[in-house]
């Protein structure tokens, strides 16, 4: 009697997967998306905020605008966030400053220290802008990540692999006249083999703050 190969495989197959347990798809770098933009850098925490990317400018490898060959104190204010950003030595304390909406609501960093991140949720962490009303009530109004954890990497750990990064510059703009937040950036999608794979430096608008003064108890 001859026996083919393989011909009993398909029948077997089927009584074999009790056994063996269900199929599971697990995640792999090569799925995952490898961009970052500065838009993902900022969560507004008050009604009719929005976030919106002012510029973003690839860095690449070699900096781009920021180590190009002109004079480095000549490149643009975002580079802040890539060669001084913000640190205990720049903001050393809790309520570091930021400026006044025309309402006369003041701005400020919540964190007591920029190197104590607030750990949002599971995946996110970062820094708290609140602002203090004419009134004295304080209210939350922004959330600047500083880390994204990125599947699948475990987000318990501290600097997760991979991860999306962010670094601020230590210069944010209130426009008053127009109600908005201006803040510099540098977003990386990090992954220790390589790096940052995707490497952007930017401005992000943050609008919707008060364009005028409002009657006292209304922000």
């Amino acid at each position: 009697m001859r026996i083919v190969r393989g011909l009993f495989l398909p029948l077997l197959l089927p009584l074999a997967l009790p056994l063996i347990g269900p199929v599971v798809s697990v995640p792999c770098l090569a799925q995952v998306d490898r961009t970052v933009s500065p838009a993902e850098a900022a969560e507004p925490l008050q009604p009719g905020m929005s976030v919106r990317v002012v510029r973003e400018t690839p860095l690449g490898q070699q900096g781009g605008p920021c180590d190009g060959p002109r004079d480095p104190y000549l490149a643009p204010l975002e580079c802040l966030s890539r060669s001084h950003p913000i640190d205990p030595h720049v903001f050393p304390w809790r309520g570091q400053p930021i400026g006044f909406d025309a309402a006369g609501n003041f701005y400020h960093w919540a964190n007591l220290y920029a190197s104590y991140d607030i750990q949002f949720d599971a995946a996110r962490r970062g820094y708290l802008i609140q602002r203090v009303t004419p009134d004295g009530a304080t209210e939350d109004v922004l959330r600047l990540f500083s880390v994204l954890c990125v599947a699948p990497a475990d987000c318990s750990q501290p600097d997760p692999d991979p991860r999306k990064q962010f670094w601020y510059s230590p210069v944010e703009t209130i426009d008053a006249a127009n109600g908005r937040l201006l803040v510099q950036l540098t977003a990386c999608f990090f992954r220790s083999q390589d790096g940052c794979v995707d490497y952007d430096i930017g401005t992000i608008e943050i609008s919707g703050l008060p364009t005028r003064r409002l009657p006292p108890g209304r922000n």
